[in-house]
């Protein structure tokens, strides 16, 4: 396992999935495949359960043939076991959560993976603060009730604003002073990903988080996500976070 897809907290090792899939595919996976279990109900506390099937093919020296080995893992997710902003995505979570468990069992990976934690975990671990918290850090100067932070700054490239964020830009009350209007959730949701990640940056800096509290909120909230759309969506949530705290 790459030293990259490690993460070492409070003395205990968690893997990220990125990690058990990149082991996975050098150690000769053929196959992975996923399939819905159960579909949320009363009766499983509204979860979505996913089983993933690994496969790996392997040349056995002693037989002088390959040999195929299957290996299973079940994924649940609701919204008592699953970050708040990641409700959307409840389905895509239980089966990363599935897959996860079932590449570990394949490369015999026998730490706990990021995406299992639930929020309690998390905090357990002593990650930065989320970003949807009431409290703001110690350190962080306390605003005023009349002060709004900065407004994240679009990059230069970035694609030009909806034509209705343009036109509510425009009716706001001239004469005012003081620091401009937040993009809106609606207009982040047409920026490419690095002008996304650029604004949440800029906004949870504003609101007071350093450096490592941030990279602590990525660790847990996007980089531990497997494709570049579901990261995408974590980082409007959690720019919709913090724009409403």
């Amino acid at each position: 396992m790459r030293p990259e897809h490690v993460i070492e907290q409070n003395g205990r090792s968690y893997v990220k999935y990125a990690g058990v899939l990149d082991e996975a595919h050098s150690q000769g996976m053929s196959e992975m495949t996923t399939a819905i279990i159960e579909r949320p109900c009363e009766a499983n506390d509204e979860s979505w359960i996913v089983q993933a099937v690994v496969t790996l093919e392997q040349w056995d020296e002693r037989t002088s043939s390959w040999r195929r080995k299957t290996f299973s893992g079940l994924g649940e997710a609701n919204k008592v076991n699953t970050a708040r902003h990641l409700h959307g995505a409840l389905l895509r979570m239980a089966e990363t959560r599935a897959k996860a468990r079932a590449l570990k069992d394949a490369v015999n990976v026998g730490m706990c993976s990021v995406e299992e934690l639930t929020p309690e975990e998390t905090a357990k671990r002593g990650n930065a603060p989320r970003p949807a918290a009431p409290a703001r850090p110690a350190s962080a100067p306390r605003a005023t009730a009349a002060a709004r932070p900065a407004a994240p700054s679009r990059p230069a490239a970035a694609p030009s604003a909806p034509a209705a964020s343009a036109s509510s830009a425009a009716s706001a009350p001239t004469g005012t002073t003081g620091a401009a209007p937040h993009p809106s959730v609606e207009a982040a949701a047409a920026w490419s990903y690095k002008e996304l990640d650029g604004a949440v940056r800029k906004a949870l800096g504003a609101r007071g988080y350093g450096g490592e509290q941030i990279a602590g909120i990525y660790r847990q909230e996007v980089d531990s996500l497997s494709t570049k759309e579901e990261r995408h969506e974590a980082l409007l949530a959690i720019y919709e976070q913090v724009m409403q705290s």
